[in-house]
């Protein structure tokens, strides 16, 4: 393969390694795969150049020391240091295994929408588990091209998904997509509020607590959002880290909580699942798209790896034990309940039993540890504006960031009040945004900067992914609206 010059782009790099490629085998187009093997070899070649560099500098630094303590003269002083941009300090630190990347996947694939599994399955029958499957094979498939974008993006000065949109489509759509991704989060927190009010009030059904104009699921709601107040207030939130194995550990609990009920309980598995109902597979297939969102994340996870080759594997293994036990979760809960199953598998369960009330007390925590965090991209997006545009003192600044803290909390807890359906909420956030950001977003990215070097084949498959990743939003977020003004007026 011809030499690349020190100071070419990634992407005259990248073309070059495909044009010699091209000429091992000249019958077919460079596909995905040949974009990895590239990919690489071109890492290993910066390493083996960064370290002959190293030798040559330290060289030439130890000769003209040398020099200068035979000549017994002063070396003369150097000259003043220009900075430049290093792409490679802005990355993160390639330090994660592929352990660690897995389990930082499967955090990311397991959260609020597992309750919702056996709900989803119950209203669209096995179509429900047919839909859980397409959409988490697309969405794996959407973080294996992402990925590909990321670590084509990283020597440029980014890993992240929003420095790769900014590279495939520019600052505008970047602030565009920016501005989806907190009203993902808004939706989420939204999403989390409601669980808590409604899990809360299953553990407290008789609790006595009352607030003018307000139910009892609402006033746990606003219970809840007390609690969370002083965490929302907190600027660093490295104490929580823990939140992403507290999701994978109470996940699996709450599946052996459940056929600890089927079979202890002797509830037994007594519905059975039909074929299809249509009028559910549109908020079945919305479920899904939020349960399977978080991958985001993953390019950063990606670029973080010490070995990136393995990213694939890891994204493949978190896939298959995140889709096993929620669609497994799914089938369970709705041969035990059938129609009855509620929108959260917890409020179905038998709440005398000990393994019960300690699967709510988990539901009800993890939101809890969670929202502080999931609510710092916004907060810390406000207050840098804040910081910016005021010039007032810094306690004064203090204030008023903390008093926004907590309007953006008392929204969140207003608009939960206000529409407190959860499988609704849920259904419209993962068919109007998740489904955007996990599937269709990356698949655009990855059209945009490799057209050329992909395939018809890989060009039809991808533009009929996007193509029918919108179809499905499109259905999920008329029917969930539908069913959100339903059942407000009905209330």
């Amino acid at each position: 393969m011809e030499a690349v010059p020190i100071g070419a782009t990634v992407g005259d790099s990248l073309s070059a390694g495909l044009h010699e490629e091209g000429k091992r085998c000249p019958s077919r187009l460079p596909s995905a795969n040949d974009i990895v093997v590239v990919l690489d070899k071109q890492q290993e070649k910066e390493q083996v150049t960064k370290a002959e560099n190293a030798v040559e500098l330290l060289s030439s630094v130890i000769v003209k020391v040398a020099s200068c303590q035979n000549d017994k003269t002063p070396a003369p002083p150097s000259p003043p240091s220009t900075k430049v941009f290093d792409a490679e300090a802005a990355l993160p630190q390639r330090k994660s295994t592929f352990f660690q990347a897995t389990l930082n996947c499967l955090s990311m694939l397991y959260g609020l929408g597992i309750l919702s599994s056996p709900f989803a399955i119950a209203q669209a029958g096995w179509m429900g588990a047919i839909l859980a499957l397409g959409i988490a094979t697309a969405y794996a498939y959407a973080a294996y091209l992402m990925s590909i974008c990321a670590r084509w993006n990283a020597s440029r000065g980014g890993g992240t998904y929003q420095a790769v949109a900014q590279a495939a489509l520019g600052y505008r759509v970047k602030g565009l997509i920016t501005s989806l991704f907190y009203i993902e989060i808004l939706g989420t927190l939204v999403g989390y509020c409601i669980s808590m009010g409604d899990n809360l009030a299953y553990l407290f059904p008789h609790s006595g607590l009352s607030l003018p104009g307000l139910s009892g699921r609402n006033v746990m709601i606003f219970v809840a959002a007390m609690v969370m107040l002083p965490s929302v207030w907190v600027r660093d939130l490295s104490a929580l880290s823990f939140t992403s194995m507290w999701c994978i550990i109470s996940s699996l609990l709450l599946l052996l909580a459940v056929l600890l009920s089927a079979t202890v309980s002797g509830i037994g598995f007594t519905h059975p699942i039909p074929f299809i109902r249509l009028r559910g597979v549109p908020v079945a297939a919305g479920l899904y798209a939020f349960s399977f969102g978080g991958t985001s994340v993953f390019p950063s996870i990606c670029v973080s790896m010490k070995d990136p080759s393995k990213f694939t594997r890891a994204v493949v293994l978190s896939f298959f034990i995140a889709t096993a036990s929620m669609v497994g979760l799914g089938i369970v809960g709705a041969y035990m309940f059938g129609q009855n199953t509620a929108s959260q598998i917890t409020l179905s369960m038998p709440i005398h039993f000990i393994t019960t009330k300690i699967i709510l007390w988990m539901t009800v925590a993890t939101p809890m540890f969670k929202f502080a965090l999931q609510l710092s991209p916004i907060t810390t997006a406000l207050e840098t504006t804040l910081y910016e545009r005021c010039k007032a003192s810094r306690t004064l600044l203090y204030g008023v960031s903390t008093l926004m803290r907590s309007a953006v909390l008392a929204g969140i807890a207003i608009f939960s009040m206000i529409f407190p359906y959860f499988e609704y909420i849920v259904a419209f956030v993962g068919s109007s945004m998740t489904i955007a950001i996990c599937l269709l977003f990356p698949c655009g990215f990855y059209l945009r900067l490799f057209w050329n070097k992909l395939t018809i084949k890989a060009r039809i498959m991808i533009v009929a992914l996007i193509l029918l990743g919108a179809i499905v939003g499109a259905c999920g977020t008329v029917v969930s609206v539908q069913g959100l003004i339903h059942k407000r007026t009905s209330s």
